[in-house]
């Protein structure tokens, strides 16, 4: 339906933002938002200018009695906006694009929709945060692991260097610094260039930097350094899902289950990757099966987890309010 004439405005185009109402363009912004993951480049970089008018011209317009309902929708713009982030960014062409479109169009600090890729990198790392909290007591047992494997085992100076290496590049490679994580990847490596982990880590920093070839050829290395595609396929699903790429370690654990239905480790990752998805009911279904699983196999570490994620996970579900990805006050 066409309003005041402006309907059949390019939304591409600079001055079509400047015509017709400021309802009118955030009409058209709504229009473009709820095509995301669909959007050219282009139409991308649309809903970014648009914002910037349409924000600069509800400034101008402060005394207007409608600028609270503008400002409501346009608030309900940039939330829709926030939460298909990441399919934007593909739309955009990627987090350097963005950074390419930043430095050229200069946007002011607080247009802060032109630094969504740090908005969903600070995101990520909350959601993480979160969830680690959740898993605590598997961290607390991890980390005992630790204190025992370097009091009693006594790991040669080499091997610590390696850990370090491993540590550091994984830190990087969540907090969106490839360059550090790769670097520090290969000084693992240097140390093992057989080391699975590394190997992994190396093929989700390549993959994250768009150097698929690369990233195959390591992953490649990596699944003969494996002892089994298995070993492999759940490790790198870990790795993924510490960066939070849910939808690659689902894949992994699923071809996994597909090749051996019986796997209990496949069963608890699958699980954890539903409860850092909030589907708790699924996550539940997997924990239960992995735990069953884990005590007929006579594994009881993995029993002991599953139970304890499965109780973690029905206490909160009988809550009032399920609780959300935010940060805690």
């Amino acid at each position: 339906m066409q309003t005041n004439g402006t309907s059949d405005q390019d939304p591409q185009q600079p001055t079509a933002w400047e015509t017709g109402t400021i309802s009118d363009a955030l009409d058209r912004l709504d229009s473009l938002i709820g095509r995301i993951s669909m959007n050219s480049r282009e139409q991308a970089l649309a809903i970014l200018t648009g914002l910037d008018a349409a924000s600069a011209r509800m400034q101008e317009r402060e005394s207007l009695s409608s600028q609270k309902t503008l400002q409501v929708q346009f608030d309900a713009l940039i939330a829709r906006l926030q939460k298909e982030a990441g399919s934007f960014l593909r739309d955009l062409g990627g987090r350097s694009m963005l950074h390419e479109l930043r430095a050229a169009h200069r946007p002011p600090a607080e247009n802060h929709w032109w630094y969504l890729d740090d908005w969903l990198a600070q995101r990520r790392q909350v959601s993480f945060r979160h969830n680690l909290r959740n898993l605590g007591a598997i961290v607390l047992g991890m980390v005992l692991l630790s204190v025992i494997y370097q009091l009693f085992l006594a790991p040669d100076p080499d091997v610590l260097a390696r850990m370090g290496h491993e540590d550091k590049a994984s830190e990087a490679l969540v907090s969106g610094d490839l360059e550090t994580a790769l670097s520090e990847v290969e000084q693992g490596l240097s140390y093992d260039l057989r080391d699975l982990d590394l190997l992994i880590l190396k093929g989700v920093v390549l993959q994250a930097s768009g150097k698929l070839e690369e990233a195959q050829t390591a992953f490649d290395q990596a699944a003969l350094a494996a002892e089994s595609r298995d070993v492999f396929l759940l490790s790198r699903g870990q790795t993924y899902i510490m960066v939070g790429n849910l939808d690659a370690a689902l894949t992994d654990t699923q071809s996994v289950l597909t090749e051996n239905p019986q796997s209990a480790p496949a069963h608890l990752l699958t699980g954890q990757i539903y409860e850092l998805r909030q589907d708790y009911l699924r996550a539940l279904e997997y924990y239960e099966k992995a735990g069953n699983l884990a005590d007929a196999q006579n594994q009881p570490e993995l029993t002991a987890v599953a139970r304890t994620r499965m109780a973690y996970l029905s206490q909160i579900m009988s809550a009032p309010q399920w609780p959300t990805l935010t940060e805690a006050p």
